[in-house]
């Protein structure tokens, strides 16, 4: 996979920018400034092969005979400077916190490596199990899952060791934690936690394999975070993110101060109909896609990218087949009829169709019921669940009066891709990362409805407050729960589908004339 490998690369380069090195021996107590050398810890006599580096016998200058020099906190950031990567140093002091509310835990938050020492003044590894447990704890309950590259960079002699106990706390919080292709690699939901030794002697592949020098850290972490997002897709976005981290000045320049006035102005001109603060998200979402686009990769590199990528992993056998028959020159009739296989189609082909076709949350807040928005109405004391979608204009949808408001809805129907004629279809991915595929058609007749929610005053909107894992909406007669949100675009292909219907014309006329003109 040369040529996707390559642009992986790339695109982890341009993207990556911040890391995090904490450790509890940086900064001369007495000075404030970096120490010349941290401790490596005791030496340890190899059973087997030649040792590239031993350990300092003393803080301060290596033993006689050291190929290289001891750990020096300057030489990690280095390594970082050269990729282009601000690399921070942060040093607790003993017995500091780790929940979500501390400092530390903040200061990792946001930088997209983090590198932790093991031992913290002697308490084998308690407060980087606390910390990476709470991180990890945050990610899962995200979604999307916040996607973490976590490494322990430590002088224990078992790296295995360390990375068993990180495993065992792991399940024991109720997180599922398993080795990723090494016992050094935990793979825990979209968290990927790394056990790397410094450069000390150490028994065994993989353990020499999973320790590495000071200047070598870097590459060594950004090979990682290749690997955690390998794939055309995953390439695709740190391309694209890293395009808007690079000309962010630039966007930025767009929207001047200087522009306040006319803002202001034009707010009160559409004040009686809408808010102009909602159409900042849309003036900033086109700049961005404008970026995105103009950094777009080349025709050929694509085609190089798409047939290198057919030998990823990733791609199932069976969609190989699929791929190499539509290659071939195989109808995509005939061809789908292979994708919906004895067990459904294939979860892949649903998330990629839900990307297209419903709007991510990204916000655990409450969910507005406006224009597109689809519900899921059940009816006590039955499993049985209906879907419909919301047909609210956008507008009519803010800033409403009184406590309670009637909205319009369209039901839609489970989809089961059994090869019937349904119009207007769509996948939606549930916070609980179940899928959801409907379709849109039928008769206004049979589909039109409506129903009336209560108002939530302070907002002026219809809202669903969380409930366990739930949104559900309150003032209506049956149970009406949040499901997804549709895209614009496929809201307004459904609406124009059924003021289409609406809008056919019935005329009395020949027979005879009828039949001959409706002929295909």
């Amino acid at each position: 996979m040369r040529e996707l490998a390559k642009f992986s690369q790339r695109a982890a380069r341009s993207y990556l920018q911040s890391a995090v090195f904490v450790d509890d021996h940086i900064f001369d107590q007495g000075t404030g400034l970096i120490e010349p050398v941290i401790e490596l810890g005791p030496p340890r006599k190899r059973l087997y092969g030649k040792a590239t580096v031993k350990n300092t016998g003393t803080q301060g200058s290596p033993e006689q005979g050291s190929e290289d020099p001891p750990f020096h906190p300057k030489d990690l950031v280095g390594s970082f400077a050269k990729e282009g990567i601000t690399c921070a140093l942060y040093e607790p002091k003993k017995g500091f916190a780790t929940d979500p509310e501390s400092e530390l835990f903040k200061l990792c938050e946001r930088p997209d490596i983090i590198i932790l020492d093991w031992d913290f003044s002697g308490d084998g590894g308690s407060s980087a199990l606390d910390l990476i447990t709470c991180l990890i704890k945050q990610s899962s309950e995200d979604f999307p899952h916040h996607t973490r590259l976590i490494s322990i960079y430590t002088a224990d002699q078992s790296l295995v060791g360390v990375a068993n106990k990180l495993a065992d706390r792991l399940r024991k919080e109720g997180l599922e934690a398993h080795p990723d292709n090494a016992q050094c690699r935990l793979r825990c939901g979209a968290t990927r936690v790394l056990v790397l030794g410094k450069p000390i002697s150490r028994f065994g592949e993989e353990e020499e394999s999973f320790t590495v020098k000071e200047r070598d850290l870097a590459n060594r972490l950004i090979d990682e975070f290749v690997g955690m997002n390998s794939g055309i897709l995953p390439a695709f976005a740190l391309h694209g993110l890293a395009s808007i981290r690079r000309h962010s000045k630039r966007i930025l320049d767009r929207f001047h101060g200087d522009l306040d006035g006319a803002f202001l102005f034009h707010r009160c001109l559409v004040a009686d109909s809408e808010e102009a603060f909602d159409q900042l998200p849309d003036l900033l979402a086109d700049e961005i896609r404008a970026v995105v686009e103009d950094d777009r990769i080349s025709i050929a590199e694509i085609k190089k990218i798409a047939a290198d990528a057919l030998k990823n992993e990733h791609i199932t056998a069976s969609d190989k087949k699929l791929i190499d028959l539509l290659l071939k020159g195989a109808k995509a009739k005939t061809v789908l009829k292979n994708l919906n296989g004895k067990d459904g189609v294939p979860l892949g082909h649903l998330s990629l169709a839900a990307l297209f076709s419903s709007r991510t949350q990204y916000s655990s807040a409450a969910r507005q019921l406006c224009f597109g928005t689809v519900v899921r109405l059940r009816k006590k004391h039955s499993r049985y669940c209906s879907y419909a979608v919301c047909l609210v204009p956008a507008c009519d949808s803010l800033r409403l009066k009184g406590a309670t408001v009637q909205f319009p809805f369209w039901s839609v129907d489970i989809e089961d891709f059994d090869g019937g004629h349904h119009r207007n279809g769509m996948i939606l991915e549930t916070k609980i990362g179940e899928h959801v595929a409907l379709s849109a058609g039928g008769k206004a007749g049979e589909k039109l409805w409506t129903a009336s929610f209560d108002v939530d005053l302070k907002s002026k909107t219809v809202l669903a407050l969380r409930s366990g894992k739930t949104y559900k909406y309150s003032g209506c007669e049956k149970t009406v729960e949040w499901v997804g949100q549709l895209k614009p675009l496929h809201a307004h292909r459904i609406a124009r589908s059924i003021t289409e219907s609406l809008a056919r014309v019935g005329v009395s006329e020949a027979e005879w004339i009828r039949v001959f003109c409706d002929r295909e």
